[in-house]
């Protein structure tokens, strides 16, 4: 018999959430090769639409940095960032284990993915309020 770890117990609880105003976020933190930086660019123009198609999103966004990372006028041309809500947590790790994902861990030096469960929020996301 394995012991249970701390994250199995936080994904029972994410599984377990029933709150129809409950979504799933996944933020996904990337530092693009320097040979793939082009490609790093089209996803960044790209926007939102490239991910229209995964079952279960809500809404999308994506992110740029400033040079170095850090919060500058001068862009970044690796540091990208991509935040995802989804409707439940099976829909956000079928997307963290899709092939969109895997890309942009090959692509990158570094890549840094959460997923996170809303308990509560206020305000909008794309001009809507929570569904």
């Amino acid at each position: 018999m394995s012991a249970i770890t701390p994250s199995e117990i936080a994904m029972d609880t994410l599984l377990a959430t029933t709150d129809p105003l409950a979504c799933v976020v996944v933020a996904l933190l990337v530092d693009i090769v320097q040979s793939q930086r082009r490609w790093g660019w089209m996803r960044l123009i790209a926007g939102p639409s490239a991910y229209s198609t995964v079952p279960g999103l809500l809404g999308a966004k994506v992110m740029g940095s400033g040079h170095g990372g850090g919060f500058t006028l001068r862009p970044s041309a690796s540091h990208q960032g991509l935040l995802c809500r989804f409707e439940n947590a099976n829909a956000a790790l079928d997307f963290l284990h899709s092939d969109q994902v895997r890309t942009f861990r090959e692509r990158s030096d570094e890549c840094w993915a959460g997923i996170m469960s809303v308990s509560s929020a206020r305000g909008q996301w794309d001009h809507r309020h929570g569904e």
